[in-house]
């Protein structure tokens, strides 16, 4: 839990510097070297400062490294994407189903083609969206975040995976969209999806 919590606040932080994909593809290797080690540091300190004691020297340097990794293989993947704007991070919202309230915490919220949105929720473990197509849902978070924005400007809802294995989307979109890895349904479906949903 702590390195997906680590690792989302970096990408935050870079998301927060250079706003959308047309700055990302613009930064020489080095520039974006420079800026992902900057935010890898800054959080690996801040850890640091919370629990001192829990890694070694030697430890602290090969995570910076795995970490620096990790984070340039997601950015190099977002590179492939249409075009797209980071307009939201950490996104309070709260929703209000049957008279319960919920307060939700979206991790990113990106424009994309037609000035639709697509919501990503990042993940360091293997996730599964399967049950979202299921009449209980065990996982409906980013559903749930989905039902946030104005159904017409939905375009999409997507786990970031950011692990060993490579860096993967998973999740659907309307087919007026792309997403690697993503699947996508005509806009009878998807729109019948949000309303079961």
């Amino acid at each position: 839990a702590q390195r997906g919590s680590i690792t989302h606040g970096i990408l935050q932080a870079i998301w927060n510097t250079i706003h959308d994909q047309a700055t990302l593809k613009q930064m020489s290797d080095s520039d974006l070297n420079a800026c992902v080690l900057k935010h890898v540091v800054h959080a690996l300190n801040a850890f640091q400062y919370c629990y001192p004691h829990l890694l070694k020297p030697k430890l602290l340097a090969l995570e910076r490294e795995r970490l620096c990794q990790r984070i340039i293989d997601w950015l190099e993947y977002e590179k492939k994407r249409p075009d797209f704007k980071v307009i939201a991070m950490e996104a309070r919202e709260t929703l209000n189903l049957a008279g319960i309230e919920f307060s939700l915490t979206v991790d990113r919220v990106d424009q994309v083609a037609h000035e639709d949105r697509l919501i990503i929720d990042y993940k360091t473990s293997e996730v599964t969206i399967n049950d979202w197509f299921d009449e209980r849902m065990n996982e409906p978070q980013l559903p749930l975040y989905g039902m946030t924005q104005p159904s017409q400007q939905l375009a999409g809802l997507a786990f970031a995976q950011i692990r060993a294995e490579g860096p993967r989307f998973k999740g659907i979109v309307q087919e007026t969209q792309e997403l690697p890895d993503c699947d996508r349904m005509d806009q009878e479906a998807w729109q019948a999806q949000l309303a079961r949903w």
